[in-house]
């Protein structure tokens, strides 16, 4: 067992141990006891820290084939947030056991090793990141178990809360469902989605029926899965039950889906009259064309063409999926929310459009050139054709899509690939029925004279790109943009070696990160920090109090709820902001939300180990703020420092 380790904090004590005192060579498991004792006031957090906070994280060094288990947690207590800041966090108050479960192969070496690093915070109304080390040195003979710990293991045990089946939900749309508990007494009932950070629900209790309690749970967005703790008893008795919730499933027989299908489908085939799709496929059939008067088959080009098509928005579903099972909100070309993206999209159009000019046209090997035209070249259509279609919304798709969100990941997959074939369907009728081109005319010059005509379909799609992009950016993208297209229309019209395609992926690459550079979001947040609050920096900060000014000094992080309450209330506010600038105070803040040292030195030289941390700096005087800042605290801490200030002649006379 190792010796009881004090926090900085001095909020609280920690230890590892387990039930043994000697191991014998063929144990494969070992059950490990991580102990936090807090003093009053003080708490943890569970691994979902909801709101603000940081579960704990461990790092291990084990005997060779060794590995640690996730932590098993208790049951978790629900912190609100001070006032009317609406944020809640979950951990433990008093005492906490994290039990940790270790297994590998037969134990070769004299001694069992164990080493642990804990990274953890603890919070009262300050919140201290707290780093513990931790070493076991376990002889390996006979198996010899200390008694006492073994209780205080097997005590822990009984605080885990126990995996029922014995449950029914009912749901009642995708965000709504109702959970009956069959035979348990739940005091505070919560649901929240496993690797969504602050993704929590309290379920509302609407009555009891028999042996079993009723709640009502209402989600803010459909979830791919529910996980849900009750907790029960008082104190350390406090215990509870855990499940896991598949998300709603979806009928087939339902009349919404197979509406919601058709749309998805119509959707589809809408985007084939887009002005970026419609050269695409128009180009696509002349091909095909020129392909039945030579007398070959058209079928494998077109099943390539519609393999891109689907492969494209499989793909399309699988990133979508994963980015809505991160928390982020997703939807039809959520790409287009980003300003890079929408440059690269221009710059792409752009050169797709002098290509049908005759402006350039890519050379290849006979043998390469065939290969690719007979094999990927047909496929890539497919993709090209997808990728210039997510700029364009049709009818249908908009509802389509929303009904698609809201369901489980196979059902997303489902309806995106219903899409896929919407785009796909010219090619599919083509493959079905090839006679339809012999309503076509045959190949000539026509083909020449229509794809100059649909190259200015393209400019249309490049100069709505600009609008969206001008309306993301400063307007000097658009002219950085333009000065582009110049460029590359000279370095592909003076220039005939293979350099003047690197140039234009220069270009291209120039233009993204110009783009993202300076998007809108980008420019607002800098001119917030340049114009009123500035980057804490040490030197600089020392420097400006050398010079007789005026600093408030905030040191933040993301996992501190105080400090975000500070901020939500005072810190953050015009009233304040104001009041520093009308009494000529600059704003400086530091953000430990990642480990400095220099930021960690600093608040040690003021006595501090912890955050919330802000006050007024000159070069004499300090006035340090409490923990927990109101208006009044903050105005009477600027006044008392100003008066100290305004005295400092007077005494030296």
């Amino acid at each position: 067992m190792s010796e009881w380790k004090q926090g900085r904090s001095g909020g609280v004590q920690a230890r590892l141990f387990t039930e043994f005192e000697e191991v014998e060579p063929l144990q494969d498991r070992i059950w490990l006891a991580l102990e936090l004792e807090l003093e009053p006031g003080w708490y943890s957090y569970w691994k979902n820290p909801g709101d603000v906070g940081l579960p704990p994280r461990i790092d291990w060094r084990l005997p060779t084939g060794w590995k640690a288990d996730p932590i098993q947690y208790w049951i978790p207590q629900r912190h609100p947030a001070p006032g009317e800041l609406e944020l809640t966090s979950f951990g433990y108050r008093d005492r906490v056991i994290y039990l940790i479960l270790l297994s590998g192969p037969e134990v070769e070496e004299e001694v069992f090793r164990i080493s642990a690093a804990l990274d953890f915070l603890v919070c009262e109304e300050l919140c201290v990141p707290e780093r513990m080390a931790f070493e076991l040195n376990i002889p390996v003979g006979t198996e010899i178990r200390d008694d006492s710990l073994a209780l205080e293991i097997e005590e822990a045990f009984l605080q885990l809360p126990k995996e029922t089946e014995d449950f029914a939900v009912r749901w009642r749309g995708s965000t709504e469902f109702e959970l009956s508990l069959f035979g348990v007494t739940a005091e505070d009932l919560f649901f929240y989605s496993p690797g969504l950070r602050a993704n929590f629900w309290k379920a509302e209790e609407i009555g009891a029926e028999a042996d079993r309690e009723v709640w009502r749970v209402r989600l803010d967005e459909p979830v791919q899965s529910l996980e849900f703790v009750s907790s029960y008893g008082l104190g350390l008795a406090t215990t509870g039950v855990t499940g896991k919730i598949q998300s709603r499933g979806l009928s087939f027989l339902e009349a919404s889906f197979w509406l919601a299908i058709l749309f998805a489908f119509l959707g589809g085939v809408i985007l084939n009259l887009m002005p970026c799709v419609l050269p695409v496929v128009v180009l696509k059939t002349n091909s095909v064309l020129r392909l039945r008067a030579e007398n070959r088959d058209i079928s494998p080009s077109l099943i390539l063409t519609i393999a891109g098509v689907l492969f494209s928005f499989l793909v399309l579903a699988l990133f979508t999926g994963l980015l809505k099972s991160l928390g982020q909100q997703v939807g039809w070309g959520f790409q287009f929310q980003s300003p890079g993206f929408v440059s690269f999209m221009i710059l792409v159009i752009f050169l797709f459009a002098l290509n049908l000019w005759g402006l350039f046209d890519v050379q290849l090997s006979s043998k390469l050139g065939s290969r690719l035209s007979s094999k990927t070249g047909p496929f890539f259509e497919g993709v090209f054709a997808t990728i210039l279609a997510t700029p364009c919304s049709a009818p249908f798709l908009g509802a389509a899509l929303t009904f698609a969100l809201s369901q489980s990941f196979p059902v997303l997959v489902l309806f995106f690939l219903v899409m896929g074939l919407g785009l796909a369907l010219p090619y599919v009728l083509l493959l079905v029925a090839p006679d339809l081109l012999g309503f076509l005319p045959k190949p000539g010059p026509w083909m020449l004279r229509l794809k100059r005509i649909l190259a200015y379909s393209l400019l249309l799609a490049v100069l709505w790109l600009a609008y969206v992009l001008n309306q993301q950016t400063a307007s000097i993208v658009l002219f950085a943009l333009g000065l582009g297209f110049l460029l590359i229309v000279v370095c592909l019209k003076e220039f005939r070696s293979g350099w003047r395609w690197a140039l234009v992926v220069l270009i291209c690459l120039g233009g993204v990160f110009a783009s993202e550079r300076f998007s809108l979001d980008q420019l607002q947040q800098r001119a917030a920090i340049e114009q009123r609050i500035q980057t804490f920096d040490e030197r600089e900060f020392r420097n400006l109090l050398e010079e007789g000014e005026l600093v408030f000094l905030n040191i933040t992080a993301d996992w501190c709820l105080t400090c975000k309450y500070n901020e939500a209330t005072v810190l953050k506010t015009g009233w304040f902001l104001e009041l520093l600038e009308e009494n000529g105070v600059i704003f400086m803040e530091a953000d430990w939300t990642r480990r400095d040292a220099t930021i960690g030195r600093f608040l040690e030289a003021y006595g501090r180990v912890g955050i919330p941390f802000s006050g007024f700096f000159a070069q004499d005087e300090t006035e340090l703020l409490p923990e927990l800042v109101t208006r009044g605290i903050a105005d009477r801490g600027l006044q008392e420092i100003l008066q100290r200030l305004a005295q400092e002649p007077e005494s030296e006379d």
